[in-house]
């Protein structure tokens, strides 16, 4: 493997992403993320290479006979392929941030909410850590309103010592919530910072006429653009996004069923097999059930769920390259059949 120079890293990228299409991406290093601190590999080998699940893993190079750090995993375009590079994060801009860990306050990283109804708030629990020398008093400090620390909490620390800081996600409007919530301490020890999301759904009660008039499903949307009305087809259609941008649809209901629905899109398709482009997702109680992309008529899909509570979601989104047909998935004649088979005891006079 061998580290580009930025112009060079730039226009692999750029051959690459605009196959052949003049100006399809924004092929500027800055469009691109190729920014100061980041390592451009060009990935020679199949065998040697980032792949899936190895971001934040060590990029290391031999020199006078011992492994020095130089990098970390950041991210890449398809696995170990020679066809494109791998970006890491050079190791040298780490260095505040390696000391605010290991000689300060910090909190627990990341913390992804996931989908969250504007109906149904959710707690999370965040660990608060000094690893100081020196006792603490802790305030806490967090960019939007709808992330809340409860502040009756872990204000005191001993060095060493870690508490369990609550932390509610409470969102009134259907978008992208991200934030910061960061420890302000007493003294000048140094504090790092978690990295707060959240996607948020609205409820929608005018879908269940739009989409099916199933009245046992209760629908919900958001992320960064709403589903809409399809006059064109009748049912949903996705809302309009950009690039790395999603929409979402949510139906609840409960009990032991079969849930069937048509489902159609318009998009950029993965003709190379793999992870999909631009395409519509459908996941059952958080676990990815199917999807669909490129161009595709409309077709019938049925799922059979068993006894219990059922969040069935539909997210179409994009990836951050080139577009294609209208961009949109669509959904209609959705519904709900409940198992009505009644037990024999239940049946018995």
């Amino acid at each position: 493997m061998n580290v580009l120079p930025p112009e060079q890293c730039r226009s692999k990228l750029s051959d690459v992403f605009n196959d052949g299409e003049e100006n399809a991406v924004n092929d500027t290093q800055k469009g691109l993320g190729l920014t100061e601190g980041i390592l451009c590999v060009d990935q020679l080998d199949e065998q040697k290479g980032g792949c899936y699940g190895d971001s934040g893993g060590p990029l290391l190079v031999l020199k006078n006979g011992q492994w020095q750090q130089i990098g970390v995993a950041n991210r890449g375009y398809d696995c170990n392929s020679p066809k494109y590079v791998g970006l890491y994060t050079r190791a040298s801009t780490l260095i505040d941030l390696v000391k605010q860990v290991t000689e300060g306050v910090t909190v627990t990283q990341k913390h992804n909410f996931g989908i969250v109804k504007t109906d149904a708030p959710v707690a999370t629990t965040l660990i608060v850590s000094n690893n100081s020398s020196k006792a603490v008093g802790l305030n806490y400090q967090v960019s939007h309103i709808a992330f809340r620390p409860d502040t009756q909490h872990c204000r005191y620390l001993l060095p060493d010592e870690n508490c369990s800081l609550t932390l509610t996600f409470s969102p009134t409007q259907a978008n992208l919530h991200s934030a910061s919530l960061t420890p302000v301490t007493d003294s000048d020890i140094p504090v790092s910072s978690a990295r707060l999301i959240g996607r948020a759904v609205r409820p929608e009660s005018a879908f269940a006429n739009l989409v099916g008039r199933d009245l046992a499903l209760q629908w919900y949307t958001g992320g960064n653009s709403e589903w809409q009305l399809d006059s064109e087809h009748g049912g949903l259609m996705s809302g309009d996004i950009s690039d790395n941008h999603e929409s979402l649809l949510l139906a609840k209901t409960q009990g032991k069923g079969t849930l069937s629905f048509e489902w159609a899109v318009s998009s950029d398709a993965n003709e190379e097999g793999g992870s999909a482009f631009d395409a519509l997702f459908f996941r059952h109680n958080g676990k990815a059930n199917a999807v669909i992309e490129g161009e595709t008529e409309f077709s019938t899909f049925t799922y059979d769920v068993a006894e219990g509570e059922h969040e069935f979601l539909w997210i179409y989104s994009k990836d951050s390259r080139i577009s294609k047909g209208k961009d949109q998935g669509y959904l209609r004649n959705v519904r709900f059949s409940a198992d009505k088979t009644v037990k024999e005891e239940d049946a018995a006079f």
